[in-house]
């Protein structure tokens, strides 16, 4: 396998991590913790929430993810003929932070339940 080939399987499944738990886990995830009476903390996410409903925090969710992805599109890379790979640190970190963000609600779940 070349190694471009391998690095753009590595971008999609580190961008693919990060959809799914920064993405879906959290909104998700925030939704139902909203629903079973507990709150968003975060207060623009609030903001939205609490102006547009769920559809809101579904945009607001969706403007993080375009930023971050025009970040990591605009990154800087080390030549144009190889990636470098520092820049999948902004879907590592959004995966990350999913993780984390997906666990707090499991936790906040087990205790609205």
């Amino acid at each position: 396998m070349e190694a471009g080939h391998q690095y753009q399987m590595i971008v999609l499944g580190v961008w693919g991590s990060a959809l799914l738990f920064y993405g879906f886990g959290d909104t998700g995830l925030t939704i139902v913790v909203h629903e079973l009476g507990g709150f968003e903390t975060n207060p623009i996410a609030q903001t939205f929430l609490q102006t547009f409903g769920y559809a809101g925090l579904i945009f607001h969710k969706m403007l993080i993810i375009g930023v971050l992805a025009a970040l990591w599109h605009y990154f800087p890379t080390v030549s144009d003929l190889s990636p470098d790979p520092w820049r999948l640190i902004i879907p590592a970190l959004a995966t990350i932070r999913g993780i984390s963000l997906v666990s707090i609600h499991v936790h906040n779940i087990g205790v609205l339940l």
